[in-house]
């Protein structure tokens, strides 16, 4: 191997092993391993031309500096996956809000 050339490195993305169906075709779901984001902020919040915005920030709080809400994440989507994703917050936020149900004592 010459002195200027440099070794082939081959990066490998895992397979979640799950699929997505749209229509008729199956498509394997990919998890290159994207940084998990906690917000605590929604900073955007807006649509265009059928395109959703939104970006989320997180909270930096430091003794004796000022605090700050500093971009996490933005997303851009289709109104269809908007819809989706409205729907399925929906369901999600209703299912956390039931009340607990304690079971009678015996």
């Amino acid at each position: 191997m010459a002195s200027e050339e440099k070794p082939l490195t081959v990066y490998t993305v895992p397979k979640s092993g799950k699929t997505l169906k749209i229509g008729n075709e199956v498509w394997p779901i990919i998890d290159p391993g994207v940084d998990v984001k906690f917000v605590d902020f929604l900073t955007e919040g807006r649509h265009f031309n059928g395109v959703v915005y939104l970006a989320f920030a997180h909270a930096i709080i430091d003794a004796g500096n000022p605090v700050e809400a500093v971009i996490s994440s933005r997303l851009r989507m289709t109104l269809p996956v908007a819809q989706d994703l409205h729907h399925v917050l929906g369901n999600m936020i209703a299912d956390a809000l039931k009340p607990v149900e304690k079971p009678l004592a015996n």
